[in-house]
């Protein structure tokens, strides 16, 4: 009997892990910035919300999204 070799991860596995990725590299352009214009001035911009809050629970979520993708079984 020849045995057929099932794919290790399904259509939608590759879906949701794309989507993670998506989400980490969205989260990292939200974290980019915040360059003064000259070096001798202080930019304030790097303490938004944006950068503090808001890109590293999006970069986290990504991952979480990638690490669900991988470990969800779909038939």
């Amino acid at each position: 009997m020849e045995e057929q070799k099932k794919a290790l991860f399904a259509k939608k596995n590759f879906q949701i892990m794309a989507a993670g990725v998506v989400l980490v590299v969205v989260g990292f352009i939200l974290m980019a910035g915040g360059k003064a214009d000259s070096p001798d001035i202080f930019s304030e911009e790097i303490f938004s919300r944006t950068k503090l809050t808001v890109a590293p629970i999006t970069v986290l979520l990504g991952y979480m999204v990638m690490g669900f993708g991988i470990l969800k079984k779909f038939d």
